[in-house]
């Protein structure tokens, strides 16, 4: 009974976190029904597939497709009504708003929900997989599936590297302790991972990392523009991230390995 009250929980507090994100209100755009967006929906479960295979594919495409739309959400809880998400084949996902988020801590929870809003389907699947390998094993495997890429995905996205989620979220926080720090993590963390991509020959990686250091500079400009979160809304920030990035990483860390030490 434990697993399923912590995913039923997980569900509730993803509701209330996010509450006034899930309905389209007056003068809000909607999601993702136009015809392009629904075209590149389609490309990228193709892409998925071609990538990863047939149960690895929808499971990845799916993760994303909840992950933008958690951004989405929080989006439009904040009041932005031009939110609405599209996927990328062969990329990913974006979020997209023409407003930037009134503060910085606005900007943490846009950017945090996306990971976030992933943690209720992570535990989700994790229980199903414990419990279903008996009775349903196909089930139990797309399960088991959906469990590590979906925490895969969602730990290298919540690295600090600008402009993934982790980078942002790392700019909002650390503004709170030391405003100078945003651009120097950015900066280290991308120059690890240059050097990681040489020796692995992840050459892919390797680009990430280029657009990350020189995608930096933006840290400085964008911090100008929005008020700074107090020390108390820095430090529970702070923990929030890291557990969002410690469940993500247990759950993803099979898949997690194989791609940070091939072979």
């Amino acid at each position: 009974m434990t697993p399923l009250f912590i995913a039923a929980a997980s569900v509730f507090l993803t509701f209330r976190i996010l509450e006034g994100g899930f309905a389209l209100k007056p003068g809000q755009v909607d999601t993702n029904l136009s015809g392009r967006a629904i075209i590149l929906a389609v490309a990228s479960i193709a892409a998925g597939i071609f990538l990863v295979g047939p149960l690895a594919g929808i499971a990845l495409v799916i993760g994303i497709a909840i992950h933008e739309y958690g951004h989405v959400a929080a989006f439009r809880a904040m009041g932005h009504t031009d939110a609405r998400f599209r996927m990328i084949p062969f990329l990913g996902g974006v979020a997209i708003s023409q407003q930037m988020p009134r503060d910085q801590l606005s900007d943490f929870y846009i950017s945090i929900m996306g990971p976030g809003i992933m943690l209720a389907p992570l535990i989700i699947s994790g229980v199903v997989a414990e419990n279903m390998w008996q009775t349903s094993p196909n089930i139990a495997h797309f399960a088991q599936t959906m469990f590590i890429i979906t925490g895969a995905i969602n730990f290298f996205n919540l690295l600090p590297l600008w402009p993934l989620d982790g980078g942002r979220i790392i700019r909002t926080v650390t503004f709170g302790f030391w405003p100078g720090a945003s651009p120097i993590i950015t900066r280290i963390m991308a120059i690890g991972l240059a050097v990681w991509a040489f020796y692995t020959g992840r050459w892919l990686i390797l680009v990430v990392a280029i657009f990350g250091f020189n995608s930096a500079r933006q840290i400085k400009e964008i911090n100008q523009q929005q008020p700074a979160m107090t020390g108390r809304q820095a430090l529970f920030a702070t923990v929030a991230y890291l557990c969002a990035l410690g469940a993500h990483g247990l759950a993803g860390a099979p898949l997690i390995r194989s791609l940070l030490f091939p072979g």
